[in-house]
């Protein structure tokens, strides 16, 4: 993946952005203009899209939900100006509050193919702002950065023939891992994998290791603490702090570990969102540093996700034949 972004000089904010998705070009142009899709990845990081609508044609309307941590609802509007499938895609934005309007924007992606990869380059424009919607504005790039970060952990996720297998991305520049799974299973249980204690011994971390969870208080401010062995008997302690538990949508924690390898804290969101048939799993980790990422990424988490996800899939197996939640 390749990143760069610059601000064009102008009374208005206006910004361009270029990333290279592991996607082929036509299911690019698709993870755009389809409802199904921007559902997925239409948000910053925290936040997720309960509503979405796109009439991919000149003329037509757009309407894209965005719901907040607090649950706060941001409605934003906007019509279709060009459809060029797959090369090209014009539209806007209108942002309104309390039936005010308060900034309008206007989006141009263009898609290019690169072998059965595509790159996207995306260049928005404010074309309108109150002076009340300042605040907001100079969020505006890393919000369209957080944005992206998404739509690469989608688009991975979309080209994938295995939907119930693990999707992970590490975008250039970015300190940040987004990982995305499927599970056949409802919500309130996958929630409950993560939050009973019981449930997470059984499957938190790589095949061999045993947990035992020393402390688990899985409310807003509470702490946990995990031991876990390895097979050779090493033991490793993992601690953190929950900063956001809303069941059975959000769990927000830190994460750290302990003795010569401590002090470095990542952050890690898991969003839970109801699906067809199952539960969608997205989860975000937020590190100190492009190289406390890049350290991470090489020490094995990639590894380690894959198999304690797949852990995580036999235990909800065994919960849903033997209907204990």
């Amino acid at each position: 993946m390749e990143a760069t972004t610059r601000r064009a000089e102008s009374t208005l904010p206006s910004l361009v952005m270029s990333r290279v998705f592991d996607a082929p070009i036509d299911l690019m142009f698709r993870v755009w203009t389809e409802p199904e899709h921007m559902l997925r990845w239409w948000a910053p990081h925290d936040f997720t899209v309960p509503h979405a609508e796109f009439d991919a044609r000149p003329g037509g309307r757009l309407r894209i939900d965005f719901r907040s941590p607090d649950g706060f609802v941001f409605a934003n509007y906007g019509d279709v100006k060009e459809v060029s499938p797959p090369h090209r895609l014009v539209f806007t934005t209108e942002y309104r509050e309390n039936g005010k309007l308060m900034v309008v924007s206007r989006v141009t992606a263009t898609f290019e193919a690169e072998g059965q990869k595509t790159r996207v380059t995306i260049r928005a424009d404010v074309t309108f702002a109150k002076p009340e919607a300042a605040a907001s504005l100079a969020g505006m790039e890393e919000g369209w950065n957080q944005q992206i970060d998404k739509l690469e952990l989608h688009a991975a996720y979309a080209a994938t023939a295995d939907q119930a297998g693990l999707a992970i991305v590490t975008p250039k520049a970015r300190p940040v891992v987004l990982m995305r799974r499927r599970f056949e299973a409802p919500r309130e249980l996958v929630w409950n994998c993560f939050t009973r204690p019981e449930h997470l011994a059984a499957w938190w971390g790589p095949h061999g290791h045993v947990n035992t969870i020393t402390e688990m208080n899985p409310t807003n401010g509470g702490r946990y603490r995990v031991e876990q062995r390895d097979p050779k008997g090493n033991i490793n302690a993992f601690f953190g702090t929950y900063r956001d538990v809303t069941a059975p949508e959000r769990l927000v924690n830190t994460f750290e570990m302990e003795g010569p390898y401590g002090g470095k804290q990542v952050l890690n969101t898991q969003i839970f969102e109801e699906v067809a048939g199952g539960t969608q799993l997205t989860a975000i980790s937020r590190f100190g540093s492009i190289e406390q990422r890049d350290g991470a990424a090489a020490s094995g988490m990639e590894w380690g996700a894959r198999q304690a996800y797949d852990r995580l899939s036999a235990l909800i197996e065994s919960l849903n034949e033997g209907a204990v939640r």
